[in-house]
C-alpha cells in the first residue's frame, strides 16, 4: 500500500502553569489556517508494543518482532516540508523558491485502532523511518506525534492558543493487509501557495522539532546520561511580536520562560514567523539548557550586539547565540520576519564587527565559539568542542560560585575543567579586550564608557559602608546612549559576607546626583535568588531579613533607570551599608 492521505490536528491537553515568577528571554526576531482540534483521546494501556532503536544510519528502524504469516510489517517514513533562508546581498528572507523535504527524525510514531487506542508506540530513525508490526487484515492508523521522547527527554510541540493542544500528524485508518510488508508514508506540508499560506502549515512543529532535535544531539553526544526535564515548545500561526495574553498569542518575541519550563515561537505569517528561523529556536533552546542544567541569573529583557549590556545577559545571550551555531554547525545566525517573510537580519558568530568587552553579548559568542570550533584561526588556538563547555556549565565550582554568572565565571571554571586550555583561554578573552584575572573579573580595566562600573564587584563586611552609583545613559564611541533596564550601567553589585547566622539590616541612602531617588535591592546565593527590597520611601531603602553564614551577592539599583522609561532616572549614587 503506498502513501495515505493524512491530515495535522492537534489534540487538546489541559495544562496547569504554577503560579511562579517567570523569567522571560526575549531573543526571537502568520497567518495560515489552523488545524482543528479533536475531542481528547482518554490515554490507554497499550496492548503490545515493538522495541525500536535510533539508528546512526539510513537503515530502517529496528524492530524486536519480525513478520510471520499471520502478521504484516507495517512501515513508511515522516518527511515534511522545510524552507531555506536566503541570501541575496544584504537581504535575508524566508527562500520560498528553495523548498526541501526533510526526515523527520527521532518523533514519536503510534499505530492506533479503529477507536483511537495506541497498539504500538515507536521513534523514527535519523531517516525518518519507523517500523511496526501488526495482525494480518486489521483496520489500523498511523499517527506521527510533534514530540520527542526517551527514558531522560521529553519535548512536545502544542499550540498555546488552543488549551495547549498537541499537534499530531495523522493517516487514515485503513487495513493492514495480508502482504508481507505495507508502507504508509507520512508528508507534513508547508501549506505556502506561492504568495501566502493557503493551507494549514502541516511542516511547521516538525521543523521546530527537527531545530531541536540538533541541539538535543550537541547535548548528549558530549554526555548521554543527562536527564532533561520536560520542556514544551509553543507554537501557533497566531504567535504574534506584540505583547498581551500568551493565550491569545500576543507573546511580543521568541521567548524561553523559565517559570513555565517552555519555549514560546512566532508563527504569525506577514508579521514575524520562526518555525524555520533553526538560530532563533536553538538559541532559545540553549536558554533552557543554561537554566536547567547550569545556572543563569540573566534578567532578561531586549538586547543589542553592538550595546554594553548587564554581564549576566550578555553571557546568557552570548551563549544562547554561540549555542545555535554549535547545533547547527553553521557559523551565521539568521532570523527572517516581514511581509512574505521577506526581510531579516543575520550575523556571523565567530567575527565580532560589533563591540568588545565583558559586557558584550558579541564578544560572549565569539569566545564561546571559539572554543568550541576547529577553526584555527589568529588569535584563537582552542578546538575543544561541546562536552568541556557543558562540564564547565555544570561544574560545582560554576555551580556554587558566590558572584554572578559571567564570561568571567564560566572561563575561570572552564580552565579548571580543562587546563590544558588555559593559555588559548586568555587569548581569547584579550582578543576580545576583557582583561579580568579570575571569577569576579579582578584586575578588569574596561568601563564600557561609565567609570562608576569599576570594579566588577564591591565586597562589604558587617559594620562597613560602600558606595555605588546607577545610571541609565553612558558614553559609546564618543555618543551619550540611553540603557534602561539591562544595561552595565544600571546595576551594581556588591558581595555581603555574612559571619553568623542572624538578622541584619542592609541600607542603601542616597550620597549624590539623582533626587528624589528610589534605591532597591535583589540578593542572590550562589545563584538562587534569595529575596528583593522594594519600598516607597524616597532616597534610602532599608531591608531586615535573617541571612545564614556565607557570601550572598546584592545588586544595588534606582528603580527608575530599569523602568524601561528613559525620560526618568539618572545618575545617582548611594552609600550602602550592612549591619
Amino acid at each position: 500500500m503506498g502513501a495515505s492521505p493524512h491530515r495535522l490536528t492537534r489534540l487538546p491537553r489541559s495544562l496547569l502553569l504554577a503560579s511562579a515568577t517567570l523569567v522571560l528571554f526575549a531573543c526571537g526576531g502568520g497567518g495560515g489556517q489552523p488545524a482543528q482540534p479533536v475531542s481528547p483521546t482518554p490515554p490507554k494501556t497499550e496492548t503490545s508494543s515493538s522495541t525500536a532503536t535510533i539508528s546512526s544510519s539510513s537503515g530502517a528502524v529496528a524492530s524486536s518482532s519480525q513478520a510471520t504469516a499471520e502478521t504484516v510489517q507495517l512501515q513508511g517514513r515522516v518527511t515534511f516540508d522545510w524552507v531555506a533562508p536566503g541570501i541575496s546581498g544584504n537581504s535575508i528572507f524566508l527562500d520560498y523558491g528553495n523548498l526541501q523535504v526533510r526526515p523527520a527524525r527521532a518523533v514519536t510514531v503510534q499505530l492506533l485502532d479503529s477507536l483511537n487506542n495506541p497498539i504500538a508506540t515507536t521513534r523514527t530513525n535519523s531517516n525518518g523511518e519507523y517500523q511496526f508490526s501488526v495482525e494480518a487484515n486489521r483496520s489500523v492508523k498511523v499517527r506521527v506525534k510533534a514530540s520527542l521522547d526517551a527514558d531522560n527527554y521529553a519535548i512536545a510541540v502544542k499550540d498555546n492558543t488552543s488549551s495547549d493542544a498537541e499537534y499530531v500528524l495523522d493517516g487514515s485508518l485503513a487495513g493492514s493487509g495480508t502482504s508481507e510488508v505495507q508502507t504508509r508514508d507520512l508528508h507534513a506540508r508547508l501549506g505556502w501557495g506561492g504568495s501566502s499560506y493557503i493551507s494549514e502549515r502541516q511542516s511547521a512543529p516538525f521543523a521546530i522539532l527537527d531545530a531541536v532535535y540538533e541541539s538535543l544531539m550537541l547535548v548528549l553526544d558530549a554526555d548521554p546520561t543527562v536527564n532533561l526535564p520536560p520542556l514544551t515548545v509553543y507554537w501557533s500561526v497566531n504567535n504574534i511580536a506584540s505583547s498581551g495574553n500568551f493565550g491569545d498569542g500576543d507573546i511580543g518575541s521568541s521567548l524561553y520562560s523559565t517559570g513555565a519550563t517552555a519555549i514560546y515561537v512566532l508563527g504569525h505569517a506577514d508579521n514575524d514567523t520562526d518555525e524555520f528561523d533553526k538560530s532563533v529556536i536553538q538559541h532559545e533552546f540553549g536558554h533552557y539548557i543554561e537554566d536547567k542544567l547550569s545556572r543563569s541569573e540573566s534578567i532578561g529583557g531586549s538586547h543589542q550586539l553592538g550595546l554594553p549590556l548587564d554581564m549576566r545577559v550578555a553571557f546568557g545571550e552570548g551563549f544562547g547565540n554561540a549555542f545555535a551555531s554549535m547545533s547547527s554547525g553553521s557559523i551565521y545566525y539568521l532570523d527572517t520576519y516581514g511581509q512574505a517573510q521577506s526581510s531579516g537580519f543575520g550575523f556571523n558568530v565567530e567575527t565580532n564587527r560589533y563591540s568588545q568587552g565583558y559586557y558584550s553579548e558579541a564578544a560572549v559568542q565569539t569566545i564561546l565559539f571559539d572554543i568550541f570550533d576547529d577553526d584555527s584561526e589568529n588569535g584563537d588556538s582552542l578546538a575543544l568542542g561541546f562536552e568541556p563547555i557543558l562540564s564547565a556549565l555544570r561544574h560545582p565550582d560554576y555551580l556554587s560560585f558566590d558572584g554572578y554568572s559571567s564570561i568571567f565565571s564560566f572561563a575561570s571554571v572552564l580552565k579548571t575543567v580543562s587546563p590544558a586550555s588555559t593559555a588559548g583561554v586568555n587569548e581569547l578573552l584579550a582578543g576580545q579586550g576583557i582583561s579580568g584575572t579570575d571569577a569576579y573579573g579582578a584586575d578588569e580595566t574596561a568601563t564600557g564608557g561609565a567609570g562608576f562600573t569599576l570594579p566588577i564587584y564591591q565586597r562589604i563586611s558587617q559594620g562597613e559602608v560602600v558606595e555605588v552609583c546607577s545610571d541609565n545613559k553612558f558614553e559609546h564611541f564618543n555618543t551619550t546612549i540611553e540603557g534602561e533596564y539591562n544595561s552595565h550601567v544600571n546595576r551594581r553589585f556588591v558581595l555581603l559576607d555574612v559571619p553568623a547566622t542572624a538578622n541584619y539590616t542592609i541600607t542603601a541612602t542616597r550620597s549624590a546626583g539623582l533626587s528624589p531617588s528610589d534605591p532597591d535591592l535583589t540578593l542572590y546565593r550562589e545563584g538562587t535568588w534569595a529575596g528583593f527590597s522594594e519600598g516607597a520611601a524616597n532616597n534610602t531603602e532599608s531591608w531586615a531579613r535573617r541571612l545564614t553564614a556565607g557570601t550572598y551577592v546584592l545588586s544595588v539599583y534606582e528603580a527608575a533607570n530599569v523602568d524601561d522609561n528613559s525620560g526618568t532616572g539618572g545618575l545617582v549614587c548611594f552609600d550602602v551599608s550592612f549591619n
